[in-house]
């Protein structure tokens, strides 16, 4: 199992990742874009894993992966690109 740490790298690359997709998903919202709510769902499931006292690595990941998905995705759409693909 994942550390139970709260100030851990995995844990600080989430929440900014949660940052990201918070504002990522206010600007879909503000143009009315279908992606507004796959970014929100990304968003939730990231915050979901932030909740908990320890994080599984493989379940991070998978979470990781599709909200940066989204995230490039939307970075895409409206020509900003992907400088933090990661």
């Amino acid at each position: 199992m994942g550390s139970p740490e709260k100030n851990d790298p995995q844990r600080a690359r989430l929440a900014e990742l949660s940052a990201e997709l918070r504002d990522a998903t206010y600007a879909a919202l503000q143009t009315q874009s279908l992606i507004a709510a796959a970014l929100d769902e990304a968003r939730n499931e990231v915050d979901r894993l932030l909740m908990l006292d320890a994080l599984e690595p493989l379940q991070c990941r998978r979470v990781e992966r599709r909200a940066r998905m989204m995230l490039d995705a939307w970075l895409n759409m409206t020509g900003t690109g992907s400088a933090r693909s990661r």
